[in-house]
């Protein structure tokens, strides 16, 4: 119960603790702060979940808080303030000093804060660390009471055209705009401050790639970029961090992959053979989905095959070193033939039988003919002459 109105107005309790880092990135970058205080929620963020428990809560120190976010303990302090701002986080009950707890020495006495004592005393009990539960803004924002009953507040528009008309009858719209006609429209969130905004949109057509799609990342930087515009292109995949699918796709970025081998790889087997189903909807750890999908382009051993890019490649190599090879052996049969006078012969008779075939000083259908024909000629002049 402690723990359920803990939880900030219009947030729900973190259903997945590994999106926790996610959405205070998201929101830090919505808020548009500035890169110092972002690196600085970024890693208090990261000590909260190092201490997180299963039931969504996080125990941590100030000595844990500082030395993981390299902050003083008031520039903590304000981290938390700002994420229990956003309704990232909730406070279920503060830390507290030894001596001043049940059964410490300053627990029946009032004393101001600098007379309390830098330690506590033999027979004081332990600190108790704060509780904080670890929350995500919800979508929705529910209805309260008071909007059932009195659903169109006084202060609120109201539409004039109170009684509907007939069916089958129009009103005819206004021709000339009016001050009047301007009617004021509530967004589906409602219009309580505290519900949750809506994140702004970009236009389609200005998203840049992150990452090429062809090429292959090299370093932690540019597969953390990979992975995030793994996430632009394909939305199953945005559940999970940058970082947990950089770390997932590690060796095969480092066996030459790309980002499109990694798609073509998500929906494909390496027998070119689809998936049966459809992996962008049911999936509840994503991470482990992503390994099973990835899990056909390893070896026995564990070792990443090829590509699909690297292996069209090949295939294409391949077929480049064939066909140079065959033109190779068409020309050197073609200077072979060349060599042999009978090719030049042969030729020269072919030329001289469709020259006069053309112009109609012989009728033979074929080279042989014309050859016969003209051996004939020749033979009765020879024996004229004789």
């Amino acid at each position: 119960m402690a723990i359920a109105t803990a939880v900030p107005h219009g947030s729900h309790r973190l259903r997945r603790l590994s999106q926790f880092v996610a959405l205070v990135d998201q929101r830090a970058d919505e808020a548009n702060v500035r890169v110092d205080r972002a690196q600085t929620l970024h890693r208090v963020a990261l000590a909260l979940l190092e201490r997180a428990r299963a039931d969504g809560t996080s125990m941590p120190t100030w000595a844990h808080l500082q030395a993981r976010a390299g902050r003083s303990r008031a520039t903590v302090a304000r981290a938390l303030a700002t994420l229990e701002a956003w309704g990232l986080l909730g406070v279920v009950s503060t830390g507290r000093r030894g001596v001043c707890a049940p059964g410490g020495s300053l627990s029946r006495r009032k004393v101001p804060a600098r007379a309390v004592p830098a330690m506590n005393g033999p027979n004081d009990p332990r600190n108790e660390a704060a509780v904080y539960v670890l929350c995500e803004v919800s979508p929705l924002h529910l209805v309260t009471d008071d909007d059932q009953v009195n659903p169109h507040p006084p202060h609120l528009p109201v539409n004039t055209n109170e009684t509907p008309p007939p069916v089958g009858v129009g009103l005819a719209p206004r021709t000339h705009a009016r001050e009047d006609s301007r009617t004021q429209t509530e967004p589906l969130r409602g219009t309580d401050p505290l519900a949750a905004p809506r994140p702004p949109q970009r236009a389609a057509w200005r998203h840049v790639p992150l990452w090429p799609s062809s090429v292959t990342p090299s370093g932690k930087d540019n597969m953390l970029r990979a992975a995030a515009e793994l996430q632009r292109r394909l939305p199953a995949l945005r559940t999970i961090t940058d970082r947990h699918i950089r770390s997932i796709l590690r060796e095969f970025f480092l066996a030459g992959w790309t980002v499109g081998d990694v798609i073509l790889a998500i929906d494909q087997r390496p027998n070119n053979a689809h998936w049966h189903h459809d992996g962008a909807t049911g999936v509840g750890n994503t991470g482990a989905w992503l390994t099973h999908r990835l899990r056909p382009w390893r070896t026995t051993d564990g070792v990443v095959r090829v590509s699909p890019s690297q292996r069209a490649a090949a295939t294409h190599a391949e077929n480049r070193a064939r066909q140079a090879a065959r033109r190779q052996a068409e020309a050197n049969d073609r200077a072979l033939r060349h060599a042999d006078g009978r090719h030049d012969q042969a030729r020269d008779r072919v030329k001289a039988w469709w020259d006069a075939f053309r112009t109609g000083r012989t009728n033979a259908r074929s080279p042989e003919e014309y050859l016969d024909a003209e051996q004939q000629t020749e033979g009765c002049g020879d024996a004229q002459q004789n």
